[in-house]
């Protein structure tokens, strides 16, 4: 029910410090792999981009994220960033530019940001505490997939129980997409 009706605004958050190329097309197909799970339109769901590393970028706007003719050029221009990583630039432009309503944040139906992130971070457990609550305002929630050794526990006060880790991002595949999905619908039941 949730895959052939739900509406939901998922925003991919997605760290691009100096990755290969292979690496990269895993991430990017595993984004294609949940996106498409979703009826993608204007009036259903709505996908968003955005990568980061030492600064973030947006990709694909909600306003945009509206086709599979948008979103396939749009993963197909994630690139590589270089080194560095910093969390609180990346949810400040989620939080405060990707779910504006001028960019397309429909808050009458549920938001997500999935961020799938391969480094530790310097962000503390305080910051990413006023994160979750500023998206938790935005009527939005994170589900955080990580790197093993790069995931804190602190991660836990971003994501709550929606912390997935991952060896490494060869492992993004079909099986987490659809534990990513899983999450995704239980939203709509909240």
């Amino acid at each position: 029910m949730c895959l052939e009706n739900g509406a939901f605004d998922i925003v991919f958050a997605v760290d691009t410090r100096t990755t290969s190329e292979s690496v990269l097309q895993h991430i990017r197909d595993f984004i294609h792999t949940i996106s498409v799970q979703f009826p993608i339109s204007t009036n259903a769901t709505r996908i968003g981009i955005v990568q980061f590393s030492k600064e973030a970028k947006s990709v694909l706007h909600l306003n945009q994220g509206t086709s599979l003719t948008n979103l396939v050029p749009a993963l197909r221009s994630i690139d590589s960033m270089g080194a560095g990583q910093n969390l609180n630039e990346v949810l400040s432009l989620v939080r405060y530019v990707e779910f504006h309503p001028l960019l397309g944040r429909r808050t009458e139906y549920p938001g997500l940001v999935v961020l799938l992130t391969g480094s530790r971070s310097s962000t503390t457990k305080e910051e990413l505490e006023f994160w979750r609550r500023s998206l938790r305002s935005a009527h939005a929630n994170v589900v955080t997939i990580g790197l093993g050794s790069s995931m804190r526990d602190k991660h836990v006060t971003l994501s709550g129980d929606a912390v997935l880790r991952v060896d490494n991002f060869s492992d993004l595949d079909f099986s987490l997409a659809q534990r990513v999905v899983e999450y995704i619908c239980k939203l709509s039941t909240l």
